[in-house]
């Protein structure tokens, strides 16, 4: 049994995942039906996982009413804690990015542009970030249900 969780944490620990970027952008791509893309993906495991990307671009929702991609950022990194007792089952403890742009935007029915699911989700979404930090880039959130928008 020892030799099968070493086993699989070397897998894990070797697994090359900047070569299979390209089918995680697919699958967020398909999943969404947004265009996404990023030039790097880097993983450092541990107890909170440690993601970083690089160039990403995430293209708007359909039904959104701002043109721009949802997300164009130089470097994006989160860390990742899974937690099996939480209601949503997982959440972001720090996410980081250098980002040249970030629009976040919700529609009164309770869709919301940034979630990773289909767009005509209106669940509540299954992570949570508990902390976001934008370096040089514009942040924007528009609340069609509030009347209300904000820019920084």
């Amino acid at each position: 049994m020892v030799a099968v969780f070493v086993l699989l944490e070397a897998f894990i620990a070797l697994f090359n995942w900047n070569g299979d970027r390209v089918l995680l952008e697919r699958y967020i791509s398909k999943k969404t039906e947004r265009e996404f893309h990023s030039s790097n993906l880097r993983v450092r495991l541990g107890m909170s996982p440690t993601i970083q990307m690089r160039d990403v671009y995430f293209g708007n929702a359909k039904w959104s009413k701002d043109e721009r991609a949802m997300a164009k950022i130089e470097m994006l990194e989160f860390s990742v804690s899974f937690c099996a007792t939480s209601p949503i089952g997982s959440s972001c403890r720090a996410w980081r990015s250098h980002a040249r742009e970030l629009v976040f935007e919700r529609l009164p029915d309770n869709r919301k542009n940034w979630i990773l699911s289909d767009p005509s989700d209106t669940s509540p979404s299954k992570l949570r970030i508990s902390a976001l930090s934008v370096e040089h880039g514009n942040l924007r959130y528009i609340d069609h249900g509030e009347s209300f928008s904000l820019d920084i």
